[in-house]
């Protein structure tokens, strides 16, 4: 699997969680109902030096953006349709 960069197609699902209480992002009771599936365009990308986390900006097939970490993008991803004229790939 190659890195995913801007112009990338991808297809992922994400886990659907209900109830529960939070408190420092720690949820406790949650419960997973379900799946949902996303598909889209990577709009753009970035790095965070500091949290060293990889975020996504993807425009959907239904015209919202969703911003999804490298973490929940990357283990969870069903498609990668690489665009091998996306500015991010040319050396």
């Amino acid at each position: 699997m190659s890195a995913i960069r801007t112009g990338d197609y991808v297809e992922f699902t994400l886990p659907v969680f209900t109830g529960g209480s939070g408190w420092n992002g720690r949820f406790k009771g949650a419960k997973c109902v379900g799946e949902e599936s996303f598909s889209g365009t990577v709009l753009k990308h970035s790095y965070g030096e500091k949290t060293g986390q990889h975020t996504f900006t993807i425009l959907l097939t239904n015209g919202k953006k969703k911003l999804v970490k490298g973490r929940n993008l990357y283990p969870n991803l069903t498609r990668h349709d690489v665009d091998d004229a996306s500015p991010d790939r040319q050396n």
